[in-house]
């Protein structure tokens, strides 16, 4: 069973336990003691080891971000491009209706999809040039 500063360092993070040692080692760096010299160098150690692990965590953690916002990135950019090429269809068919002179009955002469396209300011028929 671990007394209460046992459970208090068990809920410490790495930093707060890297503060703490800087704070101890103040009050221990003039010492010539073996024993405290040795019980620092070994609890330091053990600290600097999870410190080490945390760091290579948060780097393949932020590597994995990057990862899946660039696969985000590129479902998104798809998406968009779908969504793009469907509205041109749409704009064709709407153009290629109103040029239609059986549709529109008061033109004076047959409208091009293309002319169409261009008053409305789409580039709807771009694909097709």
């Amino acid at each position: 069973m671990k007394n209460g500063f046992g459970k208090k360092w068990d809920a410490m993070t790495v930093s707060e336990r890297i503060d703490h040692l800087l704070a101890d080692w103040k009050t221990v760096s003039d010492t010539s003691d073996p024993l405290v010299l040795r019980v620092a160098a070994a609890v330091a150690h053990h600290v600097l080891n999870q410190a080490q692990a945390e760091i290579e965590q948060l780097r393949l953690s932020g590597e994995e971000r990057v990862a899946n916002l660039r696969s985000y990135d590129a479902e998104l950019r798809e998406q968009v491009a779908q969504t793009r090429r469907e509205r041109d269809a749409v704009r064709r068919w709407l153009c290629n209706i109103l040029a239609n002179p059986e549709m529109v009955c008061d033109l004076a002469k047959p409208l091009d999809p293309r002319d169409v396209a261009k008053e409305q300011g789409w580039d709807c028929f771009k694909e097709e040039r």
